[in-house]
């Protein structure tokens, strides 16, 4: 099992990040092992196809492509919960500089003891320093 971020989910999509090493991840959750993301993944990944469509780094028919994709990836999106509980992630975000978006994977990774997987370069050094097992995706 590994906790995945919306850094490496825009790679499969937008082709001026493409990577292998993003490749390589996409085909761990096709070949079965268990990838979830906190639930803000899914606006996440929404808001960074929304800016590359408005960059013109990616045709608005292609975001919808995209969106299927992901929809028909097994990603286990973990709910933050039904009532406003302040969690974890505001202490990890003043204590790494982070945003609690961020944060959030953070939290998720170290509540299930789960890898890591970014390509998000100041949240794989939080990670790193909170004692969670990280895989970084350049």
């Amino acid at each position: 099992m590994f906790v995945i971020d919306a850094s490496i989910a825009a790679k499969w999509f937008l082709a001026d990040e493409a990577s292998s090493a993003s490749d390589a991840v996409l085909e761990r959750i096709e070949n079965g092992e268990t990838a979830v993301a906190p639930d803000v993944f899914r606006l996440e990944i929404q808001n960074v196809l929304l800016s590359a469509e408005r960059n013109s780094r990616i045709p608005s028919d292609e975001v919808g492509k995209a969106l299927d994709e992901l929809r028909n990836l097994p990603i286990h999106l973990r709910p933050a919960g039904n009532r406003f509980i302040p969690g974890i992630e505001l202490g990890l975000a003043r204590a790494y500089g982070l945003t609690p978006y961020d944060a959030a994977y953070l939290a998720c990774a170290d509540d299930l003891n789960a890898e890591l997987v970014t390509a998000d370069a100041p949240l794989e050094r939080a990670a790193r320093s909170f004692g969670i097992a990280t895989v970084f995706v350049p």
